[in-house]
């Protein structure tokens, strides 16, 4: 056992003496240089090689499925039609004539056995039929294969055959439980087949579902884990090759067999996930009947067979690898010599400066100018410090930092303090609309004189820290600090007080002031700074302050009903209808008074957006020119306003003049000619249908432009000329489809589609592709 342990340090101590000559030598990293080298061209080379291959591979095994499945599609498809036709068969003999319209043939027994003998010939002549089933509705009794004569109560599947009697179809295939064989596909026909309604009997065949999956096995599918499915066409499952077997519809999330079911293509093939988790290719074709066959190969199988290119590679690079390590270690020998390099590149920067005879000397210059250059960056970098802290108070104000770590770690860069007293203060200019000596664009001027004063009155307050930012919307906000709470309490409000007198002073406007609550941590700015807006939004409701908090909405909120002053609205628009502006001014000021005693930001808000609304409908009522008036975008300047002094001065100069204009200019557009104009170009279009129309055609005939016809054409009809031309076309399709034995395709050629877009479209506008149209509704 020491033996061993000597062993063992032995190695240890040289594993780690290789490794500090590893990372002390820059032979050893020329080494490496070289194999990495070599190694990088086969690896690229070989997952070239590799994915090419792989494409090859899937699109062989993409094409083998699609022709596999199309095989097994019709073998059994063949199977079930040749059911269906022994049903039609067997529906249409004299024993079941006989028994359908005898009276009393449940008393005649020679009668039931001549039946049932015919039942079990049949069942016995094909190996997939597991029983059959004659069900007598009037006599409530039914005849089984399997069992001969039962009453109904006493069949075991009564539910089953009530189910199929309530089902719209008069012949389908279900998935039910049968007598003997578990779970079983099922095919029902009611009898008689001619009659559309009050059937006399019921028709039943159950298939051996373990024998069909066996005989899908054994001739379909040699890829190991291959399966199949066959779906009707609201996406049961009826057969698999497996056992995996569900007789309810596909759910909503099953997005592959949905996707499937309801693909417009006959055939497709696809990549998906099953149910856990694992890539398939699934490939799917579809019949006339509406059934969809859907195969599936899992995507392991297919990389599987490509295996072998994989431990081609690796061999190869590992060969490859070794190589290059020789070859590296060779030519690095060769040409490492770090003494005789360095000097060799000292020489080749050029002739040394005058004082210094060696390359040495020059590098030791080298090095003291980069070290004079660091303190240059350092000291650059303590001048732009207050720009690195106004990006970071900007960013925690607009997105926050979703990562606290990242914050504490900025704030240590930038020496900010993390956990404090805080407090934020948002600076707006009021009423900038009436100063006439400022233009908007001017905003940003303002707002950066704004935080050049808030900034300068910070430096002189000694009892505060804080820091100066802008979000660009011409507001000035301060992010102030202090370890005494009890002066954070005080002071930002002399602060504000300041604020204001100072832009009143040297700027001549009014500005108010929000303040937020104090918070000890300095993620808690960005809830403050939201505080602070809260407060501003004041506005819309108290008397002009300069300074605003956030809890002084909720110690003098009153308990009023929030109702909407309907008749001060009614007063206004009264007004607005007569001409009379003053009296619509006088109105306003008793609307503004109303809502402003809820005491509430957004109703008051609402509430004007929802006058606004009222206004505007107004002059439709009267017959103004409502489209040239919704061209205005009234509402967008309104949402600028955001005291209710501003939204007065916005109604009384802008709005209320507006409306009154608007309401003299009547909507004109509508003429009885153009209705006339638009009604004969709906006549033209139903005559026509045949026949390739166009905008431009139309438009021609009335000497008119395609682009006012159209925009007249949505007016008067209200969906474009496209939509109606294309309603017209699939109303001729229904008509063609029920009327004629013309074939689909024709009938797409008629109407100027293809058969493919006819199906996409029809299906689109009536929810049934051609085919089922016909079906249904013929």
């Amino acid at each position: 056992m020491p033996y061993r342990i000597q062993w063992i340090r032995f190695i240890r101590s040289f594993m780690l003496a290789c490794r500090a000559r590893l990372q002390g030598r820059y032979l050893y990293r020329l080494v490496w240089l070289g194999m990495v080298s070599a190694c990088i061209p086969v690896m690229l080379a070989g997952t070239v090689y590799y994915t090419i291959s792989v494409h090859n591979m899937y699109q062989k095994n993409q094409d083998e499925s699609l022709i596999a499945l199309k095989l097994i599609m019709d073998r059994v498809e063949r199977i079930l039609s040749e059911i269906e036709t022994k049903s039609l068969e067997l529906s249409a003999d004299p024993l079941m004539i006989d028994a359908l319209y005898t009276a009393g043939f449940n008393d005649k027994e020679i009668a039931r056995l001549r039946l049932l003998k015919l039942l079990s010939r049949v069942q016995n002549a094909n190996d997939f039929i597991a029983g059959i089933v004659y069900y007598d509705i009037r006599g409530q009794t039914l005849l089984e294969s399997n069992y001969g004569h039962l009453r109904a109560e006493q069949y075991p599947d009564k539910q089953e055959l009530d189910a199929a009697l309530l089902s719209p179809y008069s012949a389908q295939w279900i998935r039910g439980s049968g007598l003997q064989i578990g779970e079983n596909l099922t095919f029902f026909h009611k009898l008689p087949h001619m009659k559309q309604s009050d059937f006399d009997g019921l028709l039943v065949f159950q298939l051996n579902t373990q024998n069909f999956n066996a005989y899908l096995q054994d001739n379909s599918f040699h890829v190991p884990d291959k399966s199949l499915l066959v779906l009707d066409s609201e996406g049961r499952q009826l057969l698999s090759s497996r056992e995996e077997i569900s007789a309810e519809p596909a759910r909503p999330n099953d997005d592959t067999v949905l996707q499937a079911v309801r693909s417009d293509s006959k055939s497709g093939i696809f990549w998906a996930s099953d149910r856990n988790g694992r890539n398939q290719l699934y490939s799917f074709q579809k019949t006339s009947s509406g059934r969809t066959y859907l195969s599936s190969i899992p995507e392991a199988n297919i990389s599987g067979q490509l295996a072998w290119i994989r431990w081609a590679m690796a061999w190869t690079v590992g060969l490859l690898l070794s190589l290059g390590i020789v070859l590296s270690v060779i030519t690095s020998m060769r040409a490492y010599s770090p003494i005789q390099q360095l000097i060799k590149h000292g020489r080749s920067l050029g002739p040394t400066p005058d004082g210094l005879r060696n390359e040495f000397g020059y590098i030791h210059e080298c090095l003291n100018y980069l070290h004079q250059e660091g303190r240059s960056l350092s000291l650059y970098v303590s001048q732009i410090q207050p720009n690195l802290r106004e990006r970071m108070f900007q960013k925690l104000l607009q997105k926050g930092y979703p990562d606290i770590s990242i914050l504490q770690k900025d704030c240590a860069n930038l020496g900010i303090p993390v956990e404090s007293h805080y407090r934020v203060l948002v600076a707006t200019v009021e009423n900038i609309h009436r100063e006439k000596r400022y233009l908007p664009e001017d905003q940003a001027i303002l707002g950066f004189s704004l935080i050049n004063i808030m900034g300068e009155l910070l430096e002189q307050n000694k009892s505060l820290d804080g820091y100066v930012v802008t979000l660009h919307d011409g507001s000035g906000i301060a992010v102030i600090n202090s370890r005494d709470l009890n002066i954070l309490v005080h002071e930002p409000h002399q602060y504000a007080l300041s604020v204001h007198e100072a832009v009143k002073k040297f700027l001549k406007l009014q500005v108010s002031i929000g303040v937020g609550n104090m918070y000890t941590h300095i993620a808690d700015v960005a809830v403050s700074y939201q505080e602070a807006l809260i407060a501003l939004q004041n506005r819309m409701f108290k008397e002009p302050s300069p300074v605003l908090y956030t809890d002084e909405l909720d110690m003098t909120k009153k308990q009023t009903v929030n109702l909407y002053p309907a008749k001060a609205e009614a007063l206004i628009i009264e007004a607005v209808a007569a001409g009379e502006l003053e009296k619509a001014r006088q109105a306003l000021a008793l609307f503004a008074q109303a809502v402003r005693q809820t005491q509430s930001y957004p109703f008051v808000y609402q509430s004007y957006h929802l006058l606004l609304s009222s206004l505007i409908r107004s002059v439709e009522q009267r017959g103004g020119s409502l489209s040239q008036l919704l061209e205005h975008n009234l509402f967008h300047p309104m949402n600028r306003r955001q005291t209710a002094e501003e939204l007065h001065d916005w109604f009384t100069d802008t709005c209320f003049p507006l409306l009154d204009h608007m309401a003299k200019q009547p909507d004109s557009s509508l003429t009885t000619e153009s209705r006339a104009d638009i009604l004969h170009i709906c006549s033209y279009i139903k005559d026509h249908i045949y026949s390739d129309i166009s905008l431009t055609q139309c438009s021609e005939m009335l000497g008119l432009t395609p682009s006012y016809v159209s925009r007249l054409f949505k007016k008067v009809m209200g969906y474009s000329f496209v939509e109606y031309v294309i309603h017209c076309k699939m109303d001729e399709a229904k008509r063609l489809l029920i009327q004629k034995d013309i074939s689909i395709a024709e009938i797409s050629s008629m109407i100027g589609y293809s058969e493919r877009n006819l199906n996409r479209v029809f299906q689109r506008y009536t929810y049934l592709s051609p085919g089922q149209f016909r079906a249904r509704y013929r």
